[in-house]
């Protein structure tokens, strides 16, 4: 079936698909679509990613995700950078979170720069932030992305940096559109900072405190306490510790781990949404197609939606404060907006 995929007959393949497989065998087909495919087919990526969507499953996107990030750890180089491909194809090219309990791109080239790894993390990294350029919420000048160019930036101005390493830096930063001179002369130099300046390592269990206590065994996770580090083993880290243990000693141990963090006391993740709110003229002199507008989008009003459109009067500043209101009301649960037009102003 996946042979045979092209965009010819991709909405045929795509209704075979549902026909034939269960969703009981998605993690199976998801661990073979990530290793059998993905890893070692990076010129298909996209025909794949356009079958999912063809398929369009979130159970089926679930599971494949969770696949991509559990076999990113401890792959060779050029598995690394195929797999960073599709990972960041498939998070940030479709607009959603990369999660940095997974992979931190900031703390895999730390700890790359520490253990003498960069030859396989910044081309695995690189990969991943390239859909930058087309994603709505991830491109330039987000302060996520600008965080890591700037971090990469200081690693492209370190000295005896491999030529190949310079190259992998250059190609992201011209496919970004950025300036990697304007972005050296900005750097932060944060590999010369003392360690006492750098950010603290977090719990693996509660992800919310400093980690000052680490495992004796596998010398990665980190716990801001000795009953988190117990409970953290009884419930999966003491597999985890033999498999850390045992990677670090193969040959192809190249990516440093990630530890996840279990803890539902952690910071809850929400999906980043890009929706277009349409247009709302806040210069219209019209105080009666204002009140009108604010009703047809809330229904009947409430007391203090009443109460706020009885004192209403068609001044600069409370026209300022009627457009704020619509806007916000639209999505009172979202915390950023901001408009890419040309005209627009502040909320």
């Amino acid at each position: 079936m996946i042979n045979n995929i092209s965009i010819s007959n991709m909405e045929a393949k795509a209704k075979e698909f549902n026909e034939v497989i269960q969703e009981q065998y998605y993690p199976w087909f998801a661990q073979y679509m990530v290793m059998k495919r993905a890893s070692i087919e990076p010129n298909f990526h996209d025909l794949y990613l356009k079958f999912f969507d063809k398929v369009n499953s979130k159970s089926l996107n679930k599971e494949i995700l969770k696949a991509t990030y559990e076999n990113c750890k401890f792959r060779g180089a050029l598995l690394a950078k195929n797999l960073g491909s599709w990972l960041g194809k498939f998070t940030i090219g479709r607009n959603q979170a990369l999660r940095a309990k997974e992979i931190d791109p900031k703390s895999l080239i730390v700890e790359a720069y520490e253990k003498g790894l960069m030859i396989v993390v910044i081309p695995f990294t690189s990969k991943i932030l390239e859909p930058c350029q087309s994603s709505i919420a991830y491109r330039p000048p987000n302060p996520w992305t600008m965080g890591i160019l700037s971090l990469l930036a200081e690693i492209y101005n370190l000295p005896n940096l491999k030529m190949n390493l310079k190259f992998d830096i250059e190609v992201l930063f011209k496919n970004l559109t950025v300036d990697i001179l304007m972005e050296l002369v900005n750097v932060t130099k944060f590999f010369q900072m003392p360690k006492y300046l750098l950010p603290a390592h977090v719990c693996h269990w509660c992800g919310t405190w400093k980690g000052d206590k680490i495992c004796s065994s596998c010398k990665k996770a980190r716990y801001c306490s000795e009953k988190h580090q117990a409970l953290h083993w009884r419930t999966g880290h003491k597999n985890d510790c033999l498999q850390i243990i045992s990677s670090s000693a193969a040959s192809n141990s190249v990516l440093p781990t990630i530890g996840k963090v279990p803890a539902n006391t952690s910071w809850p993740e929400f999906e980043i949404k890009i929706d277009y709110e349409g247009i709302f003229d806040s210069n219209s002199g019209d105080e009666n197609n204002s009140k009108l507008l604010v009703m047809q989008r809330h229904g009947k009003p409430d007391a203090m939606m009443q109460s706020w459109m009885d004192q209403f009067e068609a001044d600069s500043d409370n026209k300022c404060w009627t457009s704020f209101q619509e806007r916000v009301s639209r999505a009172p649960n979202q915390v950023l907006r901001y408009c890419r037009e040309p005209n627009a102003k502040p909320l």
